[in-house]
Order: C-alpha cells, then structure tokens, then sequence
C-alpha cells in the first residue's frame, strides 16, 4: 500500500497557546521540469514525473501550507503558480536566472496581511568585487575568471504588515539559490558573501528612503545547498568563518570525475570538459576571515533543538539543505512544519507518485513580540 505524502508537509508541530501576532513562512525547492528526467530519478514511473502531474500536486502543496510567504526555488512556471496563489490571496515577484535558464526564484506574500514597500534582485555572477576584495587572491579577477558564473540568484523584499498595534512591523525577506556542487564550497561563500552584501545595501538603502528602520526583521530563506555543520552554515550562524583555501585547492584536485546534473535532454547543465586541476582559479586567499554584518539563527533550530533530518530525500543523497534564517529582537519562533517524527518515519524517494520535488517546503510561524515598554519611552524620548 502506498503511503499517502500530504500529511509529511501539512502537518505543523504541536500548536502552542495562541497568540495575538503570528505570521508564517516557507522555504520550497519546487524542482523544474529541466531537471526532471527517469535517469536522474530511475525510481519514480515517468508519468509521475510529467509536468502537468507535478504542476498539479505543486498547486495543491502550496495550499495545503497554509503560510502567509512563500519563498520558491527553481520556478519554471510562474505565470500558473502566479494566477493560482492570486485566486488564494497572494501577490509576488519574480526573477529568471540568467543564462537561458527557465527557472528562477518567487516570493509571494498574503497581500491583506502584508504591503511591499520595495524589491530588489541580483545576479551572483555580477560580484561587487571592491566590496569582497579583501578576502579573495591577489591574482582572482571576477571579470575573467568563469568559475564562479553558476547563474544563481537571490532576491529580496521590504514587507509592512498591516496591523493596527501601534508599533510598526518591518519584514526584510531574502530568497536565494546556491550552487550545488560540495566540491565548489569557494563558489558557494563567494554567492553567501554577495547575498549578504545586496541585502545589507537594500535595508541601507530602504532606510534612506525613509522606511522604518528601528523595527525591521531580517530573513534569509531559501536552497542553500549545505548541511549543518558546512562552512556556509556556520557563517550564517556565528557571523563569521575562517577560510583554509589549500584544502579546497587539494580536495578539488584530488576529484578526478566532475559531478553531474542533468537537464531533460540529457545534457550536463554544469559541463566541465578538462580537469578540475586545470579548471582550479583560487577565489579567496588562502587563509582569511571572512566576515558578515549579520548572525543568523535557524528558525527550525530554534523551535526543535536541531535542524531537519532531511529537506532533499533522492536514491543517491539525503540530507538538511534548505534553511530559514532570521535576525531581530521581536522574532519567536514557535512552530515548524514538517512534524520532524513524520520525517523519520518516512521511508520513500523524492520526487514520487504523491510528491512532486525532491524537496520538502520547511516552514516556520513567528510570534512578533511587541515590546510596549521600549515604545512608550522612546515615544516619551522624541516628546521631550
């Protein structure tokens, strides 16, 4: 007997007392078609893996969330999911990776619940390069090197949330993509740093422009391609990381075959022709701290004492990758989805009859505690 899917991401960890102001977010890898193909995932028939099959099941998943944002990766048919999440309510952005990809990233948002006060997206490929400087080898040249160009994104947005409270709620919420490839880990920092970068010049920016400042939460959502406990993870986490780049240059060589990924046509999406030690270009100096003006928590960490056992469940990997971070004083996280007992329980491969990615949607519900105390003598601060 097959085992139903849907409650493995609808259901949301035990409720707790209820609270006055409460909002939902989610994280969701919704897999594009490009990348859909019976030798990637032998184990699911191919009418299962069909777009129309997939496009209905991914419908029926974002609704079943329940969640006031979602934040999709590897979107390749935004204009259906758009017109879907309109009739539920919601309204969102959109931004197509580049180099002829078909897919890219989405926000969208409960617009009776939320204002989009401005946006903003970029092109990892596009390195703000005297920003970044400081960290990398002497001899690295972004507008010559290649390596670096994965054609990955992010994305972000400036959210008011319409409530009456007289304190005023800001949202700054972040989508990205990371490269995949474990043996490209420079890459990966290279698109962290940049990530963190345009959202740091975005809230600058948007409090220039005279948006509330004092009271805006920061998130960073999305596919990040790195387990807990990799250098990416850790400095979101601690703020900062140190980098050895001759273990990477070794690790890198010593990899005789590339890593592939392939798109419908069977085509390598990364192709790599010569050999990884011809292809080595070091990004950073071989031994530098690397820094960020932000220290995230992970909004499942802090609800579960852990992250996920998984978020991506094929054949030949398994494994957390998926995150939704945050930074602000006025954030509890207090529950989660999915319930981590199902995870365990869950015996199947990803993308399957029931499921359409080989991604779960993390998601995440905040209280936003109002500190009444602090608002009434600043207020009386300004009066005086």
């Amino acid at each position: 007997m097959t085992e139903r899917v849907a409650p493995l991401v609808t259901f949301w960890t035990p409720p707790v007392d209820e609270v006055v102001r409460s909002f939902s977010i989610s994280s969701y890898n919704m897999l594009a078609q490009v990348y859909v193909n019976t030798s990637q995932f032998p184990y699911c028939p191919r009418r299962y893996l069909r777009r129309k099959h997939r496009l209905a099941l991914t419908k029926s998943l974002l609704q079943s969330l329940q969640v006031d944002i979602l934040c999709l990766q590897e979107v390749d048919c935004y204009k259906e999911i758009e017109t879907y999440l309109q009739e539920k309510g919601y309204k969102g952005i959109f931004q197509l990776r580049g180099g002829m990809k078909k897919d890219g990233c989405a926000i969208f948002f409960q617009s009776d619940k939320f204002e989009l006060l401005a946006e903003h997206s970029w092109d990892c490929d596009q390195v703000q390069f005297p920003t970044l400087k400081k960290y990398c080898h002497e001899n690295w040249n972004p507008y010559v090197d290649e390596r670096h160009r994965r054609n990955n994104i992010g994305q972000c947005v400036w959210l008011k949330w319409r409530t009456e409270s007289e304190v005023s709620y800001h949202l700054c919420i972040a989508n990205v993509h990371l490269f995949w490839d474990p043996l490209h880990e420079d890459v990966k920092l290279l698109q962290t740093l940049q990530a963190v970068h345009e959202m740091d010049e975005f809230i600058q920016r948007c409090k220039r422009d005279g948006m509330e400042d004092e009271n805006v939460n920061v998130f960073l959502t999305g596919d990040f391609n790195s387990s807990p406990g990799t250098l990416i993870y850790k400095l979101l986490t601690d703020g900062q990381v140190e980098w050895y780049g001759q273990e990477m240059e070794q690790q890198f060589r010593l990899s005789k075959e590339p890593l592939e990924r392939t798109d419908n046509n069977n085509e390598m999406v990364n192709t790599m022709t010569t050999s990884r030690s011809a292809l080595w270009t070091p990004i950073f100096a071989r031994h530098v701290m690397v820094n960020i003006p932000f220290q995230f928590k992970s909004a499942i960490w802090s609800v579960l004492g852990k992250e996920m056992d998984w978020s991506n469940r094929t054949e030949k990997f398994t494994d957390n990758i998926d995150y939704i971070f945050y930074t602000g004083t006025q954030l509890k996280p207090i529950q989660v989805i999915p319930c981590p007992e199902l995870l365990q329980r869950y015996e199947h491969f990803l993308p399957n009859e029931n499921f359409p990615s080989d991604h779960i949607p993390l998601g995440c519900r905040f209280e936003l505690v109002e500190n009444r105390w602090k608002n009434h003598h600043d207020q009386m601060d300004k009066q005086q």
